[in-house]
């Protein structure tokens, strides 16, 4: 249903005290590895049960000096797959 697995929009923004202070954005097509490439690898001596998530990480950055907070609230986003939100806690 997705179509190109390598063709899809990924966003991330960070929102602090309802003011959001970061946003970037990129394409599944700039990952090193393709999909298959990666499938190919899980399964090779491994059984991998149904609903397995494979997870590649964004590749969006914040500058350098950008440093997450308590209570900054994290959204990742992919075009035709849904949204994930973090609230950010110090542990």
């Amino acid at each position: 249903a997705l179509g190109d697995p390598h063709d899809l929009e990924i966003g991330c923004t960070i929102v602090r005290e309802g003011n959001q202070v970061f946003e970037g954005s990129t394409s599944s097509s700039r990952m090193a590895r393709r999909c298959a490439d990666l499938a190919d690898w899980l399964q090779r001596h491994d059984v991998v049960p149904d609903m397995t998530a494979v997870l590649t990480g964004t590749g969006i950055v914040p500058p350098p000096d950008f440093t997450l907070k308590e209570g900054d609230m994290v959204t990742i986003s992919v075009r035709g797959i849904g949204v994930l939100e973090n609230d950010v806690i110090v542990v």
